[in-house]
């Protein structure tokens, strides 16, 4: 692995040493230490790196949910129970419909099977008679 350092050489992340050779060859980093391992491509040979340093400082801010993101933990939460009738829930369902104005967000997301996310479709919950066993909330 290669140690990836940001500009202002604060640790970043680890990367395979290929994809830290292919930053140092776009002038996206500095090299800071090499290892004895050689890496081969049709036109040149080079050492692997072992600490690269990138050239410009890349800001960690606070990470952004997306749906795909927050959907393991939405079933982690509800300890994939489905939270309209208690089956083993598989899916997430959007308690206000995402076509509504909902969001991705922990308190419109909650785990549900297959055949209550089919029944309630883009419905809200009162058009689809359907109640929740309990409120989503943040964990």
């Amino acid at each position: 692995r290669t140690l990836v350092l940001n500009a202002d050489y604060s640790p970043l992340s680890a990367c395979h040493p290929v994809r830290g050779a292919l930053l140092l060859r776009e002038n996206k980093a500095h090299e800071v230490e090499s290892t004895d391992i050689l890496l081969f491509s049709e036109k040149l040979s080079l050492r692997a790196p072992a600490v690269i340093v990138l050239t410009q400082y890349q800001s960690i801010g606070k990470p952004r949910r997306t749906g795909n993101s927050t959907r393991p933990r939405i079933l982690q939460r509800d300890a994939y129970v489905c939270q309209y009738c208690g089956g083993v829930a598989r899916t997430v369902d959007h308690v206000v419909p995402k076509s509504d104005g909902g969001r991705d967000t922990w308190t419109n997301m909650v785990a549900c099977c297959a055949k209550c996310n089919a029944r309630k479709g883009a419905l809200s919950l009162k058009q689809s008679g359907m109640r929740l066993l309990r409120e989503p909330l943040e964990p």
